[in-house]
């Protein structure tokens, strides 16, 4: 930003000489999403066809934890019909 004039130089100076606010969590973050990867390829895959496999994309999404463990609790989380009941297909491996 300062090199592009957008602050001044006291402002890069008082930036740089701020203190960092980190806030650390503890809370567990790993979630099986794979619902949402399903449901993220499939908008990739219509949008953009066959090409969206090789185009180099980046897919970010979100998702609240509670949405995500709806679905894998109905499915059975961890069993074998988890990816049937989905629907999900599997048709390239990355």
């Amino acid at each position: 930003m300062h090199d592009l004039r957008f602050i001044s130089d006291v402002q890069f100076k008082e930036a740089q000489d701020a203190p960092l606010a980190l806030r650390l969590t503890l809370r567990e973050t790993t979630l099986h999403a794979d619902y949402v990867a399903e449901m993220a390829r499939q908008v990739v895959l219509d949008t953009y066809g066959e090409e969206g496999y090789t185009r180099g994309l980046v897919v970010h999404t979100t998702i609240r934890k509670a949405d995500q463990r709806r679905p894998m609790l109905q499915c059975g989380e961890g069993s074998p019909n988890t990816t049937a009941v989905m629907g999900i297909e599997v048709r390239k491996h990355f």
